[in-house]
């Protein structure tokens, strides 16, 4: 099994490599933008039925026989980009399950890492680690993928060479600044810039980003920034220019505040849709439940991977799919 390090071109080449010899290999990432970019990419949950719920002795529940453990069977390589975000017991459970579909075609697999599959598992330590809501730092780190007995028989690859600054439409002077940014980036990971802490502050993680990264003072507000980004002209309207340009926010609150903002400014019809907020009829105290949490209470909540209560939508608003409920019968 190899861990590396590796940009968007290195997965492509493995998969193609293999898939032009006839061979199966799958290719998942952790997030479902990440899967877009990589051909026939999904997402590891649902690719292999990872449970939601993990525990250190959690199996995916495959069944023998079925045509998604042929399938396994089958295949060759596993590629798993960015896959450091994901917490260890993904991994374990993937590995217990894949040993035992494994040993229905050879009893020795059963003792070998994934089976005998070998599994790429791409992503950078510079970047996000697995998340865990009000966690402290030895928390996050005892669910990395390094504090798994499997990482002791992984092998470790790094790439050395940014393929970005090879590319020959660059020309001189966008190489040269594609360098400079390169640079910066990975001294940022790395911790090695140096700080610039206010007097006021003496934490370590303040630094000083460059002047050329920075929009101009007269931008540096939401109206500015949504201006900076996204053109006033009838080309917004596209869904090409609009793929092509997007707002990070650092919470679910501000990018619920900036996606309001924006839909106002659009002239098209707005429609609107609510959820459906119910307790379970199932449930044996269910008068009760409804008295302590009423409708306009449950419309009130924002949870994380879901919609709010209220969506609004308007004609050239892009719209993103959360979670795919069904993927054999398409988007759901």
């Amino acid at each position: 099994q190899i861990f590396t390090y590796w940009s968007l071109f290195a997965p492509t080449t493995l998969l193609n490599s293999i898939r032009s010899k006839g061979k199966i290999a799958l290719a998942v990432a952790s997030s479902g933008i990440a899967s877009l970019l990589l051909p026939g990419g999904r997402t590891p949950h649902s690719r292999f039925k990872i449970p939601l719920d993990l525990h250190e002795h959690s199996v995916c529940p495959i069944k023998k026989n079925t045509h998604l453990a042929q399938l396994l069977q089958e295949t060759s390589l596993i590629i798993w980009d960015e896959a450091l975000v994901n917490h260890r017991h993904c991994f374990e459970a993937l590995d217990r399950t894949l040993k035992d579909i494994m040993s229905s075609k050879d009893p020795a697999l059963s003792s070998k890492q994934f089976g005998g599959i070998t599994v790429v598992l791409g992503g950078d330590f510079r970047q996000t680690l697995p998340v865990l809501p009000n966690a402290k730092k030895n928390e996050i780190l005892s669910t990395s993928i390094t504090r798994s007995h499997l990482w002791q028989r992984c092998k470790i690859m790094h790439l050395t060479e940014n393929m970005r600054l090879r590319s020959p439409s660059l020309s001189e002077p966008q190489r040269q600044k594609l360098q400079e940014f390169a640079t910066w980036l990975l001294q940022v990971g790395e911790g090695t810039v140096p700080s610039s802490s206010p007097i006021d502050q003496t934490d370590a993680s303040w630094i000083t980003i460059p002047e050329y990264l920075l929009l101009p003072l007269e931008f540096r507000n939401l109206e500015g920034l949504i201006s900076f980004v996204y053109d006033t002209s009838d080309s917004s309207e596209s869904a090409a220019y609009l793929c092509e340009r997007a707002i990070l926010a650092p919470t679910n609150e501000i990018a619920a505040e900036i996606n309001s903002h924006m839909i106002a400014k659009l002239t098209t019809e707005e429609m609107s849709y609510y959820s459906s907020d119910t307790i379970d009829d199932d449930t044996n105290n269910r008068a009760t439940l409804e008295a302590l949490y009423p409708t306009e209470f449950l419309n009130t909540l924002r949870l994380s991977g879901l919609p709010d209560h209220h969506l609004r939508l308007k004609i050239g608003v892009p719209i993103m799919l959360l979670r795919n409920l069904n993927t054999s019968k398409g988007l759901c």
